[in-house]
C-alpha cells in the first residue's frame, strides 16, 4: 500500500532522439516539428496489446523522468524566457529543476512499429536521447485544448532567428545526409533557430557546438541570424 509520500514508478521504455545533450534541446515540445525520436518500450510492456488502438491517435502525451537533471528543493527558477534575470516560482514554469523531476510533453505520433521490442515512431520531440518514459496517454482534443487559455509568463511562442549555412557546412551535411535518421536539413534549423545558447551569451564571435545525433554542428550568433560554419562527424 502506498501513502500520499511514498510512491514507486516503473519505467516502461526510452526515447531515442537527435539531442546528445541537454544544449540545443527545444524548450517546449513541437517548436521543431521535423525533429523526429523513436520511443522504444522495453521489454515487459512490448506485447502488442499495450499500444492497441494507439494507432488512432495523431498525437500522445508522454511522461518522462529529467533524468540528468535530478531533483531540487529550490523554490523558485530563472526562466530562459524571462531573459534569465527574474525569479519566479518553480510551480508556475515549466523548468526542469523540480521537486520531483517529471515532464509531461504532446508529440505527433507518425506510426507504430512491432519489432523485437514495440516502437513508437514520433516528431516535435523535446527530450534528451535515452530519456525514461513512465507513461504514454493519447491526446484527446475535445478535453486537452482549451480555448482562450492563458499564460501571461510566456503567452507566445518565442522569436525564431534566421539561420543559413556556410557552403562547407551546407556540403558535408549533404554527404552524411543518407546515415541519418532522427534529424534531416529543416529539423537542424528550426532547432537552431530558436537560438539555444545561455541568455546571458551575447559574444557575436563566439563559437558554440551542438551535437545532433552525433554529428557536431559548430556556429555563432549575430545580428539576430544562426550562421553554421561547420558539420563535422567522429572520426
Amino acid at each position: 500500500m502506498t501513502t500520499s509520500r511514498d510512491f514507486s514508478f516503473t519505467q516502461i521504455g526510452v526515447i531515442r532522439t537527435p539531442f546528445d545533450s541537454k544544449f540545443a534541446v527545444p524548450r517546449q515540445p513541437s517548436l521543431a516539428p521535423s525533429t523526429r525520436g523513436v520511443i522504444v518500450l522495453d521489454e515487459g510492456y512490448s506485447d502488442p496489446n499495450y499500444v492497441l488502438g494507439l494507432e488512432r491517435c495523431s498525437h500522445i502525451w508522454l511522461s518522462f523522468v529529467f533524468h540528468l537533471v535530478g531533483a531540487s528543493s529550490k523554490p523558485t527558477v530563472r526562466p530562459p524566457r524571462l531573459g534569465g534575470n527574474e525569479r519566479v516560482g518553480v510551480f508556475a514554469t515549466r523548468s526542469t529543476h523540480r521537486p520531483n523531476p517529471l515532464g509531461l510533453s504532446v508529440v505527433r505520433l507518425d506510426r507504430v512499429e512491432h519489432k523485437a521490442r514495440t516502437e513508437l515512431h514520433v516528431s516535435g520531440v523535446d527530450l534528451v536521447n535515452g530519456t525514461p518514459i513512465l507513461d504514454i496517454k493519447p491526446y484527446a482534443p475535445y478535453v486537452d485544448s482549451v480555448n482562450h487559455a492563458e499564460y501571461a509568463l510566456a503567452d507566445n511562442q518565442p522569436d525564431r532567428l534566421q539561420v543559413t549555412w556556410s557552403q562547407a557546412a551546407s556540403n558535408s551535411f549533404e554527404s552524411i545526409k543518407p546515415s541519418l535518421v532522427l534529424i534531416d536539413k529543416v529539423a537542424v534549423e528550426q532547432i537552431l533557430a530558436q537560438d539555444p545558447r545561455p541568455s546571458y551569451h551575447s559574444d557575436d564571435s563566439r563559437v558554440y557546438g551542438v551535437s545532433l545525433e552525433g554529428v557536431e554542428f559548430k556556429f555563432r550568433v549575430t545580428n539576430n541570424e544562426v550562421i553554421i560554419q561547420t558539420v563535422e562527424t567522429p572520426c
